[in-house]
């Protein structure tokens, strides 16, 4: 019974683990062999030590945990000794005298303290709702130790007599920080011969390192490389933990669908670049949903407990700013009111004037309304305007009412404007990529632009940079005067 439940939870970690795929192969094929020796009398498998190589955040501790279920399950004995940091149960189906920390056996709590010999109830429990009581030890389980970290190898030996003291079947698990010793890979032989093993843990570069340890050279351990997650490995392990913390989801009723991940991957894929996942892997999932649920509080904290607005995050909370179709066509009425009032901007029949660019984007914007033909009209809107104005005729006002119009028409993701300098570009006294990363989906203006006229060098940067942010959803603004700006190449023009 015992090994019939240990196998129905490791088939329900791996069900719902994300990513990890190597480590998946890896005890699929373990428990085939385990099955095919079993039957036809082969014999035992043979121990072998793991070395999980990945960069930071990709699961090599999950990992390792998984894979000492899998050792746990192929040992003919389960270490359930009831100590200091075990994990257990209640024997009964229920607490009898209702103490709070564990209400029935399916609740798993964790012995924090035990009391001196000749306590009535000795044993300290923290249950799962963070509750405190005290049991008597025939009262409790211990749940199977599938995992014991060590901080080192020497851990293993006695102190005085420096022998193995290691447990039989047991898997332990090891952080590496660096190459091991010889006098430790001796250790890892005399492991192996009490039919235990050790699971080792660390980045590429150290794993690599402990691969040349001549131990390892008689008996290879089993190498497991996990690679770096996706976005939409990112994108599943929010959902996974928006489902499992009883969210009602982020867009409309999307629990329980393949419509959660697809809009958590949609805002992960407008935030952040895949240089950042790669670096934060599961850190950043953890990181971007712990933000989002602080906000959801600072956003309903005058709701009513019982509000369902309690219970559901929604983009704008993980930092995507998106607006309801209201919402759009108020801010559209706003930029088009202020526009109307403005002096010296034109018509809206005068081509080459304010007036005009925001009549033509309206116009664009309601021939495309609805279906596929408002994705192409979002393609169709600009993505760099040149403005020839002379100081004081507006060009702020006109960078802070374009970038809004723009946002309310879902070209862009935001309405901040970023502003850089010509002459500074032209110097060398301000970073352009800087400049542009700050700008990323919203938009960039580049004031007094005709002084990069003479500068060849930070012309040419100038125009790659626009080339390339043409395929983006950044706004980028070329501001000079009239004479300066007949001296400026645009994009894409010929030489």
């Amino acid at each position: 019974a015992g090994e019939l439940e240990t196998f129905a939870r490791l088939k329900a970690e791996l069900d719902r683990t994300v990513g990890l795929e190597p480590v998946k192969e890896f005890i699929v094929q373990r428990l085939r062999d385990a099955a095919g020796r079993n039957v036809l009398k082969e014999g035992k498998q043979p121990r072998r030590h793991v070395l999980i190589s990945g960069a930071f955040g990709v699961g090599k501790r999950y990992a390792a945990k998984l894979i000492g279920r899998l050792f746990t399950l192929l040992s003919p004995q389960l270490a359930t000794a009831i100590r200091v940091g075990s994990q257990v149960r209640l024997k009964g189906w229920q607490d009898s005298e209702n103490r709070g920390a564990l209400l029935s056996r399916s609740d798993v709590g964790m012995v924090t303290e035990q009391l001196p010999a000749g306590a009535a109830k000795p044993l300290r429990v923290q249950g799962p709702s963070g509750r405190f009581a005290n049991y008597r030890e025939d009262e409790l389980m211990a749940e199977p130790e599938f995992l014991r970290s060590l901080d080192s190898l020497s851990e293993l030996l006695d102190k005085q007599t420096g022998k193995l003291r290691a447990a039989d079947h047991t898997c332990y698990y090891l952080r590496l920080t660096g190459a091991l010793t010889d006098a430790e890979a001796g250790i890892l032989e005399e492991v192996l011969e009490v039919d235990s093993i050790v699971v080792m843990a660390g980045s590429p570069d150290v794993v690599e390192a402990n691969l040349q340890l001549s131990a390892f050279r008689r008996r290879q351990p089993e190498l497991l490389a996990l690679p770096t997650l996706t976005p939409t490995d990112v994108a599943r392990l929010i959902a996974l933990e928006v489902e499992k913390k009883g969210y009602a989801g982020v867009g409309e009723g999307d629990v329980g669908t393949s419509e959660l991940v697809t809009v958590v991957e949609h805002i992960v894929r407008q935030r952040f670049d895949e240089a950042l996942i790669r670096e934060k892997n599961s850190h950043l999932a953890q990181d971007v949903l712990d933000l989002a649920i602080s906000r959801k509080n600072d956003r309903t904290w005058q709701e009513s407990l019982d509000s369902p607005e309690r219970f559901r995050l929604t983009p704008m909370d993980f930092g995507l700013d998106m607006m309801t179709a209201e919402q759009r066509e108020r801010r559209l009425k706003e930029v088009e009111e202020e526009v109307a009032w403005l002096v010296g901007w034109g018509s809206q029949e005068e081509p080459g004037t304010p007036r005009h660019l925001f009549h033509t984007l309206r116009r664009q914007l309601a021939a495309g309304s609805g279906g596929s033909q408002a994705s192409g009209a979002l393609q169709h809107m600009p993505r760099a305007i040149w403005v020839s104005a002379n100081p004081g005729t507006g060009r702020e006002t006109f960078a802070r009412l374009v970038a809004r119009f723009l946002r309310a028409c879902g070209a862009i993701s935001r309405e901040e404007v970023v502003w850089a300098d010509g002459a500074e570009l032209a110097s060398g006294d301000s970073d352009l990529l800087a400049r542009v990363a700050a700008a990323n989906r919203g938009c960039l203006a580049i004031r007094d632009a005709d002084a990069l006229a003479e500068a060849r060098e930070p012309l040419r940067a100038m125009v790659a940079a626009l080339e390339n942010m043409e395929r983006s959803s950044t706004l980028v603004l070329i501001m000079g005067t009239h004479s300066g700006m007949a001296r400026l190449p645009r994009p894409g023009a010929p030489p």
